[in-house]
């Protein structure tokens, strides 16, 4: 009697490390596949800096830049706008590209539109005359040529079209050696502590309904 509670006691615990593994490997190696079979992202940008000529009265000096505060926010809004935009995508032929590299013979401008209001972000950094342009691409190279090529759509559309602004590319996009998404690091330790937290719980429930069956078949034998 003794060995047999003895041994109902002892096989939960094979079971759940068995489950554990199980659950752990199974969470993991999804983990690793779906990540390895994500297409991949790449982010470029570029920095323009815009500021008020010095003629300009409504001008303030930090450190040593025509500054205002509300500049760089308002001229983000226009370098967003489809005037920009549609600017961008003749000077890089985006519609003949991008549907060429997506199969599907040459895009309309308002589906170019689109698109690449999907792959950009645009936004001031904060208490400063800089604008940020970022492009994302499954192509570095053309995240890089993108980013580039709104911020030179930008300045030149300010030097012809304003005459109290100043609008000059500080940075231009470099092409990114490493894709931004999917982010293999941060999805691994997710899939490993997803994978110990699913097999606990999996383990635990495994093992208690064995170690409950088995007692109550235990305790009918001994009648």
């Amino acid at each position: 009697m003794k060995e047999n509670s003895t041994t109902i006691s002892q096989i939960p615990f094979g079971i759940f490390f068995g489950v554990f593994i199980f659950v752990f490997t199974l969470v993991l190696g999804i983990s690793i596949v779906t990540t390895s079979l994500a297409p991949k992202s790449y982010m470029s940008e570029a920095r323009v800096e815009v500021k008020y000529k010095p003629a300009d009265g409504r001008q303030t000096h930090v450190e040593g830049r025509t500054y205002d505060a509300t500049l760089a926010k308002t001229q983000s809004e226009i370098i967003n706008s489809e005037v920009i935009m549609r600017k961008v995508i003749n000077d890089l032929n985006l519609n003949e590209a991008w549907g060429k590299k997506y199969g599907v013979g040459t895009f309309k401008t308002w589906e170019t539109l689109k698109f690449l209001n999907g792959v950009t972000s645009i936004r001031p950094i904060p208490d400063t005359t800089l604008i940020e342009i970022s492009v994302f691409d499954s192509n570095p190279d053309d995240a890089a040529t993108i980013a580039t090529g709104i911020a030179k759509a930008y300045t030149s559309y300010t030097a012809t079209n304003s005459g109290e602004l100043l609008a000059q590319i500080v940075d231009s996009a470099s092409t990114g050696k490493y894709p931004i998404r999917p982010n293999k690091p941060f999805n691994y330790v997710l899939g490993a502590f997803t994978g110990i937290f699913l097999g606990f719980l999996a383990g635990v429930g495994v093992a208690l309904f064995v170690f409950l069956k088995r007692r109550k078949a235990s305790q009918i034998s001994e009648r």
